[in-house]
């Protein structure tokens, strides 16, 4: 999968690549993972351009939900150093 957002990418590069993250056992699983790891930075469905290529990313790898929300954190994390002095609620 080709990553085309640079906040996509500076999330997953940030990734803790020593660590043993869980995989989902079916997509389901991932995408209720993700909609837990969005909500908790207050964004929901529909999603923007860029959290949906997040998602799509997770989704091939079949995230389990500690890697849901490290990427949601760095992704988000990202939006804040993006934007200083606005909130962080959507994507």
């Amino acid at each position: 999968m080709q990553i085309t957002h640079l906040r996509v990418a500076v999330a997953i590069a940030r990734l803790d690549s020593e660590k043993s993250y869980n995989r989902a056992t079916s997509v389901d699983g991932t995408y209720l993972y993700i909609l837990g790891a969005a909500q908790r930075h207050g964004v929901f469905e529909p999603f923007g351009e860029e959290a949906r290529e997040l998602n799509a990313w997770l989704t091939s790898v079949h995230a389990g939900r500690d890697l849901c929300r490290d990427a949601w954190d760095g992704f988000m994390e990202r939006r804040a150093q993006d934007r200083p002095g606005q909130g962080s609620r959507c994507a």
